[in-house]
């Protein structure tokens, strides 16, 4: 299984992970027990490649990850997500990540991933993990809910969780919200937010 590593990648300040308490199977969002067996050590928290900021707008698979010009109007998770990268450039925000778990039925999944991530071996698929992203106020109160997720990679042979992509609208891990069901969700959010043109790239600083 190849390791990932990115010759010259800056690595970023080391975080501590907690164990994980909880994981994800599938796009629903099921939660089982921890079988990432992260060890008590370190792991660094870094980008996967300069490209992992990058927004994708990908009509078919209903994912979008560009935001609004103008940040007083953009949606408030996906810029409650840029602050926190901006005001933390050594990634503590970022905790508890969760495993997640894509099985042959999930296409439209790794197809969103095929524009970040190689997937020429599928056991790496197995080290995928994602994070929840809240405000410093919604941090402080242990209050988890909210819409912004990061998708990582558990590069295992580097000690680090890199980066992969961006998720401001909870698109690529979609679930049902309020009696809506997972699948109109999707839909409705993706419409939402079609008309965003501003890449992530220009306004993360970090």
């Amino acid at each position: 299984m190849s390791n990932f590593s990115v010759p010259g990648l800056k690595q970023e300040s080391k975080v501590q992970s907690p164990g994980l308490a909880a994981g994800v199977t599938n796009v629903g969002e099921k939660r089982v027990a921890n079988n990432l067996n992260i060890p008590e050590k370190d792991y660094s928290v870094e980008w996967y490649d300069s490209g992992a900021k990058n927004s994708v707008n990908l009509p078919n698979e209903f994912f979008i990850n560009f935001v609004k010009d103008d940040k007083i109007d953009r949606d408030f998770y996906a810029q409650t997500m840029i602050e926190r990268f901006n005001e933390d450039a050594s990634f503590e925000f970022l905790k508890d990540p969760s495993p997640v778990k894509l099985r042959n039925k999930h296409v439209r999944e790794k197809e969103i991933l095929s524009h970040y991530f190689g997937l020429d071996d599928t056991q790496e698929l197995d080290h995928l993990v994602k994070y929840r992203v809240v405000s410093n106020f919604a941090d402080s109160i242990q209050d988890t809910s909210g819409a912004a997720r990061v998708v990582a990679y558990r590069d295992t042979n580097e000690h680090a969780f890199k980066i992969i992509f961006l998720d401001p609208y909870h698109l690529f891990l979609p679930s049902k919200h309020k009696g809506v069901d997972k699948a109109v969700m999707m839909k409705q959010t993706y419409q939402k937010h079609s008309g965003c043109h501003l890449c992530l790239s220009k306004c993360i600083k970090n």
